[in-house]
């Protein structure tokens, strides 16, 4: 199982989550994020979950 961010610091999420499932097809993979644009991209390679964040979340 992996959670994955969309926005991540040098990767996209969707992309690491895309590999992962390559390398293992019963990984089960979680979207966490604030950025609801990315739904679709992760449905093309059936994420398990896709959990939005709310946007208006305290960043330290």
């Amino acid at each position: 199982m992996a959670f994955l961010d969309v926005e991540m610091p040098g990767r996209s999420g969707i992309h690491v989550g895309a590999e992962l499932m390559q390398k293992n097809v019963y990984v089960k993979i979680i979207i966490i994020t604030s950025f609801p644009d990315y739904l679709d991209e992760a449905m093309d390679f059936h994420v398990y979950r896709y959990l939005s964040k709310p946007k208006n979340q305290i960043r330290q």
